[in-house]
């Protein structure tokens, strides 16, 4: 920022009307140009004192030291509103991304439920018909867990039922 800018820009400062970027390009040119920063303090002390006849309210009359009080003020005032906006930025992120994972799972949850109701209104028509379902096309709807319990049961039982029958095998030779 060039000199001539500043001193356009000292009365916007001076009534609190600059935007921050311009705010912060102000504030810079002013700590490193001390012929701007006299003009600045002049503009502010006559502001302040009209200000002081119109309302009064003053009781300190050290206008440099009033404008420094206000340069850091304006500067911690430019910092939390970028903190500001950073935090709200980082919170629209994260609420639009738990909305993401809320949708795609909502999504997931209903696209298995209806591939589960699909193989159920096939097995019910299957057996509708008179055809009864053979395992392994059943369990192709099943998941890998559940299918292994399932065959695990199966053969348990084909073992328990060829003991049985051997056993009554054994036993029918005995009575005879």
């Amino acid at each position: 920022m060039t000199c001539n800018e500043a001193r356009r820009l000292i009365t916007a400062y001076v009534k609190k009307e600059l935007p921050d970027r311009e705010l912060e390009q102000f504030l810079y040119h002013m700590e490193h140009c001390s012929d701007c920063m006299d003009e600045l303090d002049t503009y502010y002390t006559v502001y302040q004192a009209l200000d002081l006849l119109d309302y009064g309210d003053c009781q300190d009359y050290d206008f440099r030291n009033m404008l420094k009080k206000d340069i850091r003020a304006t500067k911690k005032g430019i910092l939390r509103r970028r903190i500001a906006g950073i935090l709200l930025g980082a919170l629209v992120f994260t609420a639009e991304f738990l909305l993401s994972i809320s949708v795609y799972t909502g999504y997931e949850m209903k696209r298995g439920a209806q591939q589960s109701t699909l193989i159920e209104r096939a097995i019910l028509q299957m057996n509708y018909h008179g055809r009864k379902l053979v395992d392994s096309e059943y369990e192709t709807g099943l998941g890998e867990v559940e299918l292994k319990k399932k065959k695990t049961k199966k053969a348990a039982a084909e073992q328990v039922e060829a003991e049985q029958v051997e056993a009554e095998r054994e036993k029918t030779p005995e009575n005879g």
